[in-house]
Order: C-alpha cells, then structure tokens, then sequence
C-alpha cells in the first residue's frame, strides 16, 4: 500500500500550483492558485494514482508521462528563471565542479537550471516543487502530540490550537467551511492533545474550555 499527499510550494517571488486537472472519466477540474483540496474516496478509486500522476508531470512535464485515471494536468507557474536559479542555489550548495546532487535521479550542472526552467521538465527539482508523504510518515504524522506549556514555542502545528484561542478558532473555521463540523480542541484530554469534529459547545453558566463541563459536553 503507497498513499501520498502532493503540495505545491511557493518559494519568494516563485510559485506554482494545479490549475486543472482532467480524468479519464471526462471529469474536468479547475482549481485556484490557493485552494486547498482533499481527495477522498475508498480503497482503489485512485486517490493515490491520482497525485501519483501530477507528481510524474511536475517530473517531466510530458502529458506522456501521466498515470492513469489522470489524462492532462496544467501547472501555474508565476516567476522568472532568474527565480527559479536562485531558489535551487539557496536550497544545495553545488559542487566545485558546478554540479548539484539530488536524491532522485542524479546531478544536474548549474549551467543547465535557465534551460530547466524553460522547458518546465523539472525532473529531479520536483522535490523542491512536490512534497511527497508516503504512509509510514502519514500515520507517524497522526501519532498523538504531547501538550506542551503555554509559554512554550510550539514544534509542531497542532500545537499551536492548544496555545492560541484565534488559531484554533481560524482553523475550526476552514474546517467547518468544508465539513459542516467544528474542529475542537479537548483541554481536558490529559498530556496528549485530542481533537474532537462536532457542534463547539456554548456554555451559558461561566463554564471555560477546561473546566469539567465544558470538557464533558465536548466530549458528549
């Protein structure tokens, strides 16, 4: 089993996202520079196969590359190549001979970066251009979190909804923008952080978020 999540980054004045994705279905997709999509389905629907052929587009830019049930996908690229040179050189230091390594498939000489970006066959520089998870790193990433203090600096994002009652109440809002249900941090869940999806439970007695009430109608 091979799950992935693909993300286009933005890197300074550099930036690239999906615009449109068509299927072999005859299903057309168009996106905006900053959507954020979540691809949902069953075992086998092709969620993976799905992020497997941009991935394999971003690489080599060849529509002849594309995996099934992808059929054509179009990438927004705003920036110049000079853009381009510098976000490559500011991530690797080349080698006194000119040339970067990369984990992919090889080494690529400076001299060739402006061609790169011409012909948008990125090749090995789509791991600057596509992050790529696979399951193991997805389920370690949902492992619980431990709380930490609140005057401490946050190491990982879902801390930040324990720390910051606007974060959480920012992200409670996209979540439920998409799903219908609030997002809800259970502060009365012990030292691991839990997360709950429903109704935020609106308390009309002075009850706060880590009180006893509060807490069992979060959890209720």
């Amino acid at each position: 089993m091979f799950n992935e999540q693909i993300g286009l980054r933005n890197i300074g004045s550099l930036k690239s996202s999906v615009k449109n994705i068509a299927f072999n279905s005859n299903v057309n997709i168009e996106f905006k520079p900053n959507d954020i999509v979540v691809i949902v389905g069953p075992n086998g629907s092709g969620k993976s196969a799905t992020l497997k052929g941009i991935s394999s587009f971003i690489s080599h830019g060849d529509t002849k590359r594309l995996i099934a049930p992808v059929t054509s996908v179009t990438i927004d690229y705003q920036g110049t190549k000079d853009d381009f040179e510098n976000m490559i050189l500011s991530s690797i230091t080349p080698a006194e001979s000119g040339y970067l390594s990369y984990r992919r498939d090889g080494s690529t000489h400076t001299s060739h970066l402006g061609g790169m970006w011409g012909s948008k066959k990125f090749k090995v520089f789509a791991d600057f251009l596509c992050r790529q998870v696979t399951t193991i790193e997805r389920l370690t990433a949902a492992d619980p979190v431990k709380r930490i203090r609140v005057t401490s600096k946050p190491y990982v994002p879902i801390q930040y909804m324990t720390t910051d009652d606007n974060f959480e109440k920012r992200i409670s809002s996209l979540f439920r923008e998409a799903f219908g249900n609030d997002l809800i941090v259970n502060h009365g869940a012990g030292e691991d952080i839990v997360l709950h999806v429903g109704k935020r439970p609106v308390c009309n007695d002075g009850s706060d978020r880590v009180s006893r009430r509060y807490v069992e109608m979060v959890e209720n």
